[in-house]
């Protein structure tokens, strides 16, 4: 389904699962959509509801005003969207530029969201490893010329540029919140250890032998371990 926003942009989304359970919502990394999450809908939506979303300007929702185009928009993208949704209490889980959505997101304090999971996010680009930073730089540059270059410029600049959390915002967040990340991924282990320390009540958790797609790749194992620390808090 889609809804407009108050900009004018078209937002796809999904629901899965019966609606009198709680809620949790998946939010995807950079040049994904929400069928990223597939392996997830099937394992949670007996159990809980579950909400997927295309971020703006992927998969099937709109761009929008370029200029807007930022993990901050993003942010509130998702707040104007579950306002409209009108959904109680709800259970975040961000991955990658998701996670760096949903610590905005969690920063402005929602009286709705009951809980934060964020797994391989960054609050700097610096935050990511120097050899992926400059493979994003070189994809970057590749794209001059073609057809789609600018738009495709726009996703990768987000990785590049952004985000940019202000450590003081983040420290707001009051709900229980995972971090977490892969052994090998390809976020900086003190970045993970550095968002962990800014949010007073969070577990930090590194994926033995894991990389940054191991809620992907791993998704029995994973999944296993989101429902128990869900049920948990």
């Amino acid at each position: 389904m889609k809804v407009l926003l108050s900009d004018g942009t078209n937002i796809y989304y999904e629901i899965h699962g019966n609606k009198k359970n709680r809620t949790l919502i998946f939010l995807h990394g950079n040049m994904e959509d929400s069928s990223f999450f597939l392996n997830q809908i099937n394992y949670f939506k007996d159990k809980y509801q579950v909400l997927v979303l295309d971020s703006r300007g992927h998969g099937k929702s709109g761009w929008g005003d370029l200029r807007a185009y930022s993990i901050k928009q993003m942010a509130k993208d998702l707040g104007e969207l579950l306002n409209i949704l009108k959904l109680k209490d709800y259970y975040i889980v961000g991955f990658s530029d998701g996670a760096n959505i949903g610590m905005e997101f969690g920063s402005k304090q929602p009286e709705r969201l009951k809980g934060l999971v964020l797994i391989g996010g960054n609050l700097r680009p610096t935050g990511m490893k120097l050899g992926v930073v400059l493979e994003i730089v070189k994809d970057y540059f590749l794209t001059i010329g073609l057809a789609e270059g600018f738009l495709t410029r726009k996703k990768l600049g987000l990785m590049l540029f952004e985000p940019k959390i202000n450590f003081k915002e983040i420290e707001l967040i009051k709900v229980p919140t995972l971090v977490m990340a892969g052994e090998f991924d390809l976020i900086k282990k003190s970045e993970t250890l550095k968002i962990a320390s800014l949010i007073k009540d969070s577990q930090v958790i590194f994926i033995e032998k894991g990389n940054h797609y191991f809620i992907y790749n791993k998704p029995n194992y994973s999944n296993k371990m989101l429902e128990d620390w869900i049920n948990s808090v």
